[in-house]
């Protein structure tokens, strides 16, 4: 078997040997130099992994591979000369204007980077890329732009569409119901301290469609109904119910339509507004007790109970402390104790025999037994039971 032998002192026999009568090259498939071997009539050989022509060409083949390592040797020398300009992928006007300029392109270490063989034609492509990044950089923003345009007219019909089915579900329960709207909307919040799941709290709330009356005495027909859950941190947090506290629970939120009273409606709708007007009452007299018993003087003296004509006792807050006894005597006096107030708690107690105070305590016992409340703007809540005594002889 011939031995490889090289064709020229500077051809590398990695590129390019000859073989007995044959002249081998290696080279890319797509390259220039496989294209010039082409013509010469070069064959592939699969053993060599390259391409031979005969020996009689020798020369006619240094000379291209010759040609190949200038044409390399150059591409280097403009890499050296390191006029590189970033192209973006997308760009691609402008990496067809690069190859066209015969710049070089570095895929290896440097995706993207391609080097301008003159100052002139990096100065050009810098300019050209710049503008190219600040035409894709408005053409982006207007596309964001468009994308939330389109994002909030989707939101925004969305939200139209939700609200008008809420409108028919509205209007469906309310004609199912037979009542008469007032066209008035209120919310109803209540809670449950409950261990249950959601699926449990779901079935425990209201059902849409069902008639409830507000805290103002208002009646309305439940047209929305929401549920979840509020832990005991956030209870003790921001969260403040009579019937919780500081305690983990559910909260139930409905969405009421108010309607028309019916006639026996308005029957308990002005014994309530009786009510909450014996309650102003009772507080007002309870507010002013003070001064209208002073002075006073610490301890309280016992009132056997056949010495009393009716009492009105008092607690306030959700824990219902003791907040005072207004007393009225069978001899026509009028006695506030008070246990005192935080921290001291030192018990006071005033008497007063004066015609008005006695009539106005007088009347409010005579109403009758009872209990009533009021929960005074800003303050905590007030609870009143007032007793009448009956006269034992």
């Amino acid at each position: 078997m011939s031995e490889k032998t090289a064709l020229a002192p500077d051809v590398p026999t990695s590129t390019a040997w000859q073989k007995g009568r044959r002249v081998y090259v290696r080279c890319g498939y797509n390259s220039p130099l496989n294209t010039a071997l082409r013509h010469l009539g070069a064959h592939w050989d699969g053993t060599e992994r390259a391409l031979w022509t005969g020996s009689t060409k020798k020369a006619a083949v240094i000379e291209l591979v010759r040609a190949r390592e200038e044409r390399k040797k150059a591409v280097e020398d403009v890499k050296a000369a390191g006029r590189w300009v970033h192209i973006p992928y997308d760009a691609h006007d402008l990496r067809a204007r690069a190859r066209a300029r015969c710049a070089v392109y570095d895929g290896d270490s440097r995706k993207g980077w391609w080097a301008m063989r003159t100052d002139e034609a990096l100065a050009e492509m810098q300019d050209l890329v710049t503008k190219w990044r600040q035409r894709a950089e408005a053409a982006r923003k207007e596309e964001e732009r468009a994308h939330q345009q389109r994002a909030a007219a989707q939101a925004a019909a969305a939200a139209e569409a939700t609200r008008q089915a809420a409108r028919s579900r509205s209007e469906q329960l309310l004609a199912d119901s037979g009542r008469t709207p007032t066209g008035e909307m209120a919310e109803l919040h209540e809670i449950s301290t409950r261990r249950m799941t959601k699926a449990a709290a779901l079935d425990l709330a209201r059902t849409p469609g069902s008639l409830v009356r507000l805290a103002d005495g208002r009646r309305g027909i439940i047209v929305d109904v929401q549920v979840w859950f509020t832990d005991g941190e956030m209870a003790s947090s921001v969260c403040w119910h009579p019937e919780t506290h500081d305690q983990a629970h559910w909260d139930f939120q409905y969405t009421v339509a108010v309607v028309e009273p019916a006639d026996a409606e308005r029957e308990q709708d002005a014994q309530a507004a009786a009510e909450r007007e014996d309650a102003a009452a009772l507080n007002d007299l309870i507010e002013a007790a003070a001064d209208l018993t002073a002075p006073r003087t610490e301890g309280w003296t016992h009132l056997p109970e056949e010495e009393q004509a009716g009492q009105i006792t008092v607690v306030r807050g959700v824990t219902r402390f003791p907040a005072g006894t207004l007393t009225l005597t069978r001899d026509g006096q009028v006695r506030w104790q008070h246990p005192g107030y935080y921290d001291s708690y030192i018990a006071t107690e005033g008497t007063t025999s004066a015609p008005a105070v006695v009539d106005r305590v007088r009347r409010l016992i005579t109403a009758g037994n009872r209990e009533r409340s009021c929960n005074p703007a800003g303050q905590q809540p007030v609870y009143f039971t007032v007793t009448a005594r009956k006269h034992r002889a």
